[in-house]
């Protein structure tokens, strides 16, 4: 296997696409939000379907932003505890302006 960089660059690396939620409530959840989309998709008009399917793009368009940002804020978290256990720092530095 080449390095880690290597394959990042290379874009073999895709984290979004290899995230599976093992969370037990996990694909219940979405299969009763797909259950709850349809009912919804069979009684409203065509014009509040549009405007339904609209607010469904936009709220998954916000999770998936909002899942990029947790991702960095984790990688970096990891990052900063692999420096502290790698420099054998004690102390616990914590930026007030987060």
């Amino acid at each position: 296997m080449d390095s880690v960089i290597k394959a990042l660059f290379r874009g073999e690396i895709m984290p979004e696409e290899r995230i599976v939620p093992d969370e037990p409530a996990y694909w219940p959840a979405e299969h009763a939000i797909s259950d709850e989309k349809e009912y919804f998709k069979e009684r409203l008009t065509q014009e509040d379907k549009a405007h339904f399917e609209k607010l469904y793009d936009l709220y998954c368009q916000s999770t998936t932003l909002y899942g990029a940002q947790s991702f960095q804020y984790g990688f970096k978290l990891g990052a900063m505890l692999m420096v502290d256990v790698f420099t054998g720092k004690e102390e616990v530095v914590r930026d007030k302006n987060i």
